[in-house]
């Protein structure tokens, strides 16, 4: 019934819960849904380092993927071809939207810099290619960043009307951003 009561609030009409002869059981039911409304944000903040575990395991998943498929290209083992096929493209993006249902944007697109810590922490040991101390202080780098966002990055959700996303996207410092890809 919230839905219905804040649209009913809205475009002022009086909402009412089924059933209900007065407004009141329509402030008492607007109460009842910001009150969910922020009990849910509460919920959804604490449980971000649930988001950022799942987006771990998600690069996790699609760099040992990756490296299968070039495994599978070097070597001419083509049975890794299936394997790093469904971990990058199955298993990965499953735990990648799962992730999104825990933790806000602004986390889980930096935990995407997971991929190449990863990378340099396992090809030594499965393609055989050298860590360098640059690659080893390199990953040092992303995988602090990325904690740092994790921990300190905004939790909250925010909802937005499909015109306010187009109106962000349409303002300066968003079409600056677009034309310096264009030059």
């Amino acid at each position: 019934f919230c839905l219905a009561d804040k649209r009913a609030g809205e475009s002022g009409g009086e909402a009412r819960r089924p059933g209900s002869s007065s407004g009141r059981a329509a402030v008492g039911g607007l109460r009842h849904c910001a009150a969910a409304s922020s009990a849910s944000s509460r919920l959804s903040m604490q449980r971000w380092p649930i988001g950022l575990l799942l987006d771990a395991v998600a690069t996790l998943a699609g760099t040992g993927g990756k490296q299968l498929l070039r495994h599978a290209a070097l070597t001419g083992k083509h049975r890794y071809y299936a394997l790093g096929l469904i971990l990058t493209a199955v298993i990965d993006p499953i735990f990648d939207v799962a992730a999104y249902t825990y933790a806000a944007q602004s986390i889980i697109a930096a935990a995407a810099g997971l991929v190449v810590v990863w990378n340099v922490l396992l090809a030594p040991y499965t393609l055989g290619e050298a860590l360098t101390r640059e690659r080893k202080l390199g990953s040092a780098l992303i995988f602090a960043g990325t904690l740092l966002v994790g921990v300190s990055g905004s939790h909250a959700e925010v909802e937005r009307t499909p015109a306010q996303y187009l109106s962000l996207f349409a303002r300066p410092e968003a079409c600056a951003y677009y034309a310096s890809f264009a030059a």
